[in-house]
């Protein structure tokens, strides 16, 4: 079945600590007791179909803070609609159009809503 991939930081369900050196060290070590305990950053991808809707309303999800319009949309149609791949499509195979769209997301995109979600957190 179509579907669209959401890929996210695990930050928004589990506060978790950046590996360092240190940590990798301590993990790696067979001596280190409490090796299956400690946190690590992680990112988990989650399924959707592409005719899931947004949310209505306020929301600090990339593709609603690059366009306040997105909300109640699907995700096909917030695609489409922005001609970025802010829920790329995974099955049944990726779409190459989406595919070279990445580079412009990640380099120009996501800074400016990342910009905009800092002020916007300044005000909570």
């Amino acid at each position: 079945e179509q579907g669209d991939v959401l890929l996210m930081s695990r930050w928004l369900w589990h506060r978790s600590m950046q590996a360092n050196e240190d940590i990798l060290n301590k993990t790696l070590n067979s001596n280190y007791e409490k090796r299956d305990k400690l946190p690590f950053k992680r990112y988990t991808i989650r399924y959707e179909c592409g005719n899931t809707r947004l949310l209505n309303g306020a929301s600090f999800h990339n593709s609603i803070l690059y366009d306040s319009s997105n909300t109640g949309k699907t995700l096909n149609h917030v695609c489409s609609s922005s001609g970025l791949p802010f829920f790329p499509q995974a099955w049944p195979c990726t779409l190459e159009s989406e595919l070279s769209q990445m580079k412009k997301l990640a380099k120009d995109v996501f800074p400016e809503i990342e910009s905009k979600r800092k002020e916007l957190m300044a005000d909570f």
